[in-house]
């Protein structure tokens, strides 16, 4: 087993991995600016997710995963977490969902809360090895930040491929 990485070494694995979740969110955020609001509560094809329950469904990830590793309550309401929860079902239209700047905004609260809390873990904390089912996405809490930007990436390829399904260009 590697030795435990010193403090400058700590540090830099937390710089870098907030980089990948601020460029998984650069990602994100491109796709949704670049869905037409007639286009955001529409779902792509059967089975598919919308615009819309993508954006609540990163914020609720973040939110769920911070609180559960015991970085305070969430930041986002029950009902936001039972809606976007993983395995949720997403329903075509908007009934039901948050508007687009409610979600938005729920997506920036949720963020701003996990990097504040990543940031303030200690080097022992960083790299205290994960248990039960948060385990499988990462061994530790620096490489759950790689899992948290991956995550926000794949979500991104989904409202790029709906994009795509609706006759739009792709955008890079």
């Amino acid at each position: 087993m590697p030795d435990a990485p010193s403090a400058a070494q700590s540090f830099t694995h937390v710089r870098d991995g907030l980089r990948n979740m601020e460029f998984g969110r650069m990602l994100l955020k491109m796709m949704v600016d670049a869905t037409p609001d007639e286009k955001f509560y529409e779902v792509p094809a059967e089975g598919g997710n919308h615009a819309a329950w993508n954006v609540g469904h990163v914020a609720v990830t973040d939110d769920s995963i911070r609180a559960k590793l015991g970085g305070g309550e969430p930041v986002l309401s029950a009902e936001w977490h039972e809606m976007f929860k993983p395995g949720s079902t997403c329903t075509p239209g908007a009934d039901g969902y948050p508007k687009r700047e409610e979600l938005l905004d729920g997506l920036a609260r949720s963020r701003a809360a996990v990097v504040a809390w990543f940031s303030g873990l200690s080097e022992s904390e960083l790299m205290e090895p994960l248990t039960g089912d948060i385990a499988r996405l990462a061994q530790d809490r620096i490489m759950l930040m790689g899992s948290l930007a991956s995550h926000e990436a794949y979500h991104a390829g989904q409202m790029s491929t709906a994009r795509r399904v609706f006759g739009m260009p792709p955008l890079f």
